[in-house]
């Protein structure tokens, strides 16, 4: 059963909340695709992206991963998961690149509809992050993802 009250859903959001708005899929194919939490998560989107500063950065971190790994699946993805992810990077910095880099990875919707025009001071942030995390990374997963970073810094 899903909240009723998007604003206090929001306002209250914690750990134990992501259960509503997680890609929820049955496991079959498009025609009868189903994700139970897709209409709940796309109302607290919707709720959102209205004001990004005021909901928590944790919300926004499990609806951008939400909404990608929704689109590996589902092959389409919402709107506003660009702006999601963008504001993912800008106001949570450095805790979130992970997040970010797998959502983008989840799927081409995904990877295409998070683009964003980056700022140097962020971009050089970012990419001096990443080269920290790469030097410390110990598995392979995570050194791909970081690796597919810091290619993309460079064009490539």
């Amino acid at each position: 059963m899903h909240p009723d009250d998007i604003p206090n859903f929001i306002a209250n959001y914690g750990p134990n909340d992501e259960r509503f708005i997680r890609f929820e899929w049955n496991g079959k194919p498009p025609d009868d695709f189903e994700d139970a939490n897709m209409d709940f998560r796309e109302a607290v989107i919707e709720a959102v992206v209205e004001d990004l500063d005021a909901a928590p950065i944790l919300l926004v971190r499990d609806l951008y991963r939400a909404e990608t790994r929704f689109s590996a699946e589902a092959w389409c993805i919402g709107g506003e998961v660009g702006r999601l992810g963008e504001h993912l990077l800008r106001r949570g910095e450095d805790l979130y690149i992970e997040d970010y880099l797998d959502g983008k990875d989840q799927s081409f919707d995904a990877h295409v509809s998070t683009d964003f025009l980056v700022d140097r001071p962020l971009a050089e942030h970012l990419l001096g992050v990443v080269r920290l995390r790469l030097e410390s990374a110990a598995d392979e997963e995570s050194i791909e993802l970081l690796s597919g970073a810091r290619s993309c810094s460079r064009g490539g």
